[in-house]
């Protein structure tokens, strides 16, 4: 809580420091793109991250799990030490599933380029069969 309280105290923070009388940020369309650039930019940096940070996390799980087998630990030390992470790659799958269809999806409505209710239409369509995809998935493994 205090993470996103202080992120959007520093991404208001530049829309009160500027200068003048009367300033409104949603009128003013050059600091209204510099708004939405800047919070584009902070919610990349932040999936970004969050991304390497899984991946040195399931490197270095991978890691100790092969190391614990190598030395021939008992199966109940094991237990104790490395719980089940089957959530962790279900999230994964879904994750991927949602954002391919997403990714088509968007495909589909620049090549056709649909008025605002169709392709409104088109994306919702698309991140349903994003689900039924990773529905299928997770029956089929």
């Amino acid at each position: 809580m205090k993470k996103s309280a202080t992120i959007i105290f520093l991404m208001l923070a530049g829309i009160t420091a500027n200068a003048q009388t009367v300033f409104d940020p949603f009128t003013n369309e050059q600091a209204f793109f510099e708004m939405m650039h800047s919070i584009v930019i902070i919610i990349l940096v932040f999936l970004a991250s969050s991304f390497v940070l899984t991946l040195i996390k399931l490197f270095l799980d991978d890691r100790l799990k092969r190391t614990i087998v190598e030395k021939g630990v008992a199966e109940g030390v094991i237990a104790q030490l490395l719980p089940a992470n089957q959530k962790g790659k279900e999230n994964s799958l879904k994750w991927f599933a949602i954002l391919t269809a997403i990714a088509i999806g968007l495909t589909v409505v620049s090549f056709y380029m649909p008025s605002g209710l169709y392709a409104a239409t088109v994306m919702i369509f698309s991140i349903a069969l994003g689900f039924l995809g990773y529905y299928f998935l997770l029956k089929r493994l």
